[in-house]
């Protein structure tokens, strides 16, 4: 081995971010040459000093980005792509050819034997405490990364990637073809909260698997729309809130953020824990971090000031001697 060229990924957005692959620490380890570039274009595969003087094979590993057929087609051998897969009807391992248009449309030349490993089933948790990672799932994907990084070196010391390239897919039987299901591309859209319909666990699972979820507020003078409304991305995970005035609690609607105060609304600005939220199977969720559009992260009472995202209303509450008065957002989320 000669080179590997390793890409930073860039997020989308006003607000770029390079995150670094951990293949880059163990190239630069090793002394071998590293290749850090944004976009294919424009850039070509470098040539050695000594022969052969082009790469003859292009390995991607959990990608993500299509390798342009003009560097493919450069490579003496093509190139190999390893890809894991969490998929209800395969969780395993494909070592496969990169097609030259298409992506996953390759040769499989190594996978892991049906049916895949065994997936845990749901984890149980205490709604009380913070969404925690599952460890099982961990365990899982540990597994596939070692079975994922076993099944490309075998490959290459077998050479399976030399003609005649042979297919070793395997595949239901046609008469099972129709109930197979059929796993759509995750969208931005997916974790977009429909407080009208998602429970609470709805809510943790999605965040458990997807990492953020967001929903739209409305400041007030406001249309409903997506043009005037602001998007909140929620971060962190959302526990279930412990609120001792259940009765003013459950008149607020799902999905409108709230919170009582004895305070003034400046004094509130800092506070931990204080907006909470309602959701359509009466659980009160806590949200302990949001990121307004075009802003940082941040602690939830700031942006939902500031941004003029709330009202007083009429419901009063009192925790011993103090009386305190509810503040919720002029719409729910949608």
């Amino acid at each position: 081995m000669d080179a590997i060229r390793v890409d930073h990924i860039i997020e989308k957005g006003s607000r770029k971010k390079i995150a670094e692959r951990p293949l880059a620490d163990a190239v630069k380890d090793l002394n071998l040459p590293l290749h850090e570039i944004n976009t294919f274009t424009g850039w070509s595969p470098p040539k050695f000093q000594e022969p052969p003087y082009d790469a003859n094979l292009v390995i991607t590993v959990s990608f993500g980005l299509f390798v342009p057929p003009r560097i493919l087609k450069g490579a003496r051998f093509g190139g190999l792509n390893v890809h894991p897969s969490l998929l209800p009807e395969f969780t395993g391992v494909t070592l496969q050819t990169l097609h030259s248009e298409k992506i996953d449309h390759g040769i499989v030349l190594k996978q892991t034997p049906s049916p895949g490993f065994e997936v845990p089933p749901p984890p149980s948790f205490n709604p009380l405490e913070v969404v925690q990672p599952d460890p099982q799932y961990a365990t899982l994907f540990q597994r596939i990364q070692e079975e994922s990084s076993k099944m490309l070196v075998d490959g290459i010391r077998n050479r399976v990637y030399l003609p005649p390239l042979s297919e070793v897919g395997w595949s239901k039987a046609p008469s099972e073809e129709e109930n197979l299901r059929r796993a759509p591309k995750i969208q931005d859209e997916d974790a977009h909260i429909d407080w009208a319909t998602w429970t609470a666990d709805d809510i943790h699972l999605r965040q458990r698997i997807l990492g953020n979820v967001w929903s739209r507020a409305t400041p007030v003078g406001s249309e409903r729309t997506d043009n005037s409304s602001i998007r909140l991305k929620f971060t962190r995970p959302m526990p279930i809130a412990d609120q001792p005035w259940v009765k003013p609690c459950l008149q607020m609607p799902p999905g409108c953020p709230y919170f009582a105060a004895h305070r003034s609304l400046s004094r509130m600005i800092g506070y931990d824990s204080a907006l909470v939220v309602n959701t359509c199977d009466g659980k009160i969720l806590n949200i302990k971090e949001m990121i307004p559009e075009n802003e940082g992260p941040q602690n939830p009472m700031g942006p939902s000031i500031r941004l003029d995202l709330i009202e007083e209303t009429s419901l009063k509450g009192r925790n011993g001697r103090k009386e305190w008065t509810f503040w919720k957002y002029i719409e729910p989320l949608h």
